[in-house]
């Protein structure tokens, strides 16, 4: 064999080996199995609002809801108090809602809810706070036993039930 006739085949097959190589090197770069994929989108979380009763001067306690697409990890807070009452959110999402002082009417408070990744959502619960129901003999009986020195036992945010007779408080009226 000729060196003269040898040298153009060998530069041949240099130049497909080459040629082959870069081929194959940039279709590996450019190959994904992701290329038709959309990227995965994390979505807010839904607070759910919510509606309680509770009577004057009676702590409410629940726990907030909320949903998440992903199942990503809920953090709550408050947003706004209430204007009857004072709202105290945990961040596991477990409040306590107590009215003001003989206070009966409509609230609300305004809590927010995140995930983490995307911007907070509000959701509000609505408070109705009930007169409280008290029977006259019992209370009347309650009012008589306090000493001097106790603080007067409140009337406003109270609904009586007529409950009691004369003869039910004998013991109570000196001849």
């Amino acid at each position: 064999m000729n060196n003269s006739t040898n040298q153009p085949s060998n530069r041949k097959l240099h130049r497909i080996w080459i040629a082959t190589s870069l081929a194959l090197a940039l279709s590996g770069c450019f190959d994904s199995d992701d290329d038709n994929k959309a990227p995965e989108i994390n979505e807010a979380p839904v607070a759910v609002d919510d509606a309680l009763t509770t009577q004057a001067d009676i702590a409410f306690e629940g726990t907030l809801s909320a949903t998440d697409p992903e199942n990503d990890p809920l953090t709550f807070a408050l947003a706004d108090d209430g204007s009857l009452g004072t709202a105290t959110v945990n961040s596991d999402g477990s409040f306590t809602y107590t009215p003001d002082a003989q206070v009966t009417g409509s609230d609300s408070f305004t809590f927010s809810v995140s995930d983490g990744f995307n911007q907070q959502v509000a959701g509000t619960v609505t408070v109705t706070i009930e007169a409280q129901q008290l029977s006259v003999a019992s209370y009347t009986r309650e009012v008589f036993n306090q000493a001097p020195t106790d603080k007067p036992l409140p009337v406003n945010g109270r609904e009586f039930t007529q409950d009691a007779d004369d003869a039910a408080f004998d013991d109570l009226l000196i001849d």
